[in-house]
């Protein structure tokens, strides 16, 4: 299989690590587990976009954290989702993994920004131990699904980003569904949620300006799920000139869920919302960045995403404290 190139509007970057790591096939339909062989990563060659600097997100290769993120093909058969007026185009379908395994998943026709914004935000929550459905970077045939943004060079083929679909709603479904008289309850679940601090601090951290209660699901027996990370590190469509780590970014938890909660809660929260930062260390931020592939996908604009998570760990304290209407 030939080394390709992604498409992304002005953005051209190669795809080898993606296409030779997992040898993906052209179409989903009908194919073998055995067709999915994971391989070595191979090194970049001088075609590759990579990171003019090294030591912001180099690790030991025995620190390399296990890779959050999973690679697939779309199976025929995708649906398309509408849900609250979605941004972007979205289907449920089934996504053949490098594993063999088939996951039913949500997949999005998202740019390649965005796409780098959601692996990245997604590594690091559910390195802090929150509940994230595994990410999915995949390959679609046209046939398989009309995507137009992340074109493979001399193919009709695009990459897509995919999420493992849960048992879950968004409250803002289950809000929306219930009568006034069930908000209160509806919200006692949210602020009562044993990972709600650490959520404070991680949209604070990664600037996650889009933490809607459409991307706050729920399961049974008040199991959590937290989606769409895109809108991480100040929106989708970031350059390196957006990204001040002093700025107080929008949180939006403290529009819809701070309001419900208690002063001693509030008081809980903030611990947990201040401390979560710190808990991944600079050697681990970066084996998560190469263990997923981000630094792949970003190129040069990889050393100032890093700096901006460095430097914003001493501010996420106060803007979580915000966030939660305390006053210091």
């Amino acid at each position: 299989m030939g080394r390709g190139i992604v498409e992304a509007g002005n953005h051209r970057v190669s795809t080898i690590w993606f296409l030779e790591l997992y040898k993906l096939p052209k179409n989903g339909a009908g194919l073998a587990a055995k067709q999915m062989r994971r391989l070595p990563l191979p090194p970049m060659d001088d075609n590759d976009e990579a990171p003019t600097e090294s030591a912001d997100n180099s690790a030991p290769q025995d620190a390399l954290p296990a890779a959050a993120v999973q690679y697939g093909v779309v199976l025929e058969g995708a649906e398309p989702f509408k849900f609250n007026e979605n941004v972007n185009p979205t289907w449920r379908g089934q996504v053949l993994l490098n594993d063999g395994s088939i996951a039913r998943a949500f997949i999005k026709d998202i740019p390649l920004r965005e796409l780098a914004n959601e692996v990245l935000a997604a590594a690091i929550g559910l390195r802090l131990g929150l509940p994230i459905p595994t990410p999915i970077v995949a390959r679609a045939a046209k046939a398989d699904l009309p995507a137009t943004n992340i074109r493979l060079q001399d193919t009709e083929d695009h990459i897509v980003f995919a999420s493992t679909a849960m048992p879950a709603g968004p409250v803002l479904q289950m809000i929306r569904d219930a009568s006034d008289s069930l908000l209160p309850e509806i919200m006692s679940r949210v602020t009562k949620w044993d990972g709600l601090g650490t959520l404070y601090g991680f949209d604070t951290w990664i600037a996650n300006i889009d933490r809607h209660r459409g991307n706050f699901l729920f399961g049974s027996a008040d199991e959590v799920w937290l989606i769409d990370h895109g809108y991480s590190f100040t929106g989708p469509g970031w350059t390196p000139s957006d990204l001040r780590p002093e700025v107080s970014y929008t949180n939006r938890l403290a529009d819809w869920v701070t309001p419900y909660l208690t002063q001693a809660r509030k008081s809980e929260l903030v611990v947990q919302a201040a401390g979560a930062p710190a808990t991944i260390s600079q050697p681990t931020l970066g084996g998560i960045v190469r263990a997923n592939s981000v630094d792949r996908l970003l190129g040069n604009d990889l050393p100032a995403l890093i700096s901006f998570l460095r430097e914003r760990v001493p501010y996420v304290p106060k803007q979580s404290t915000d966030a939660l209407g305390l006053l210091i």
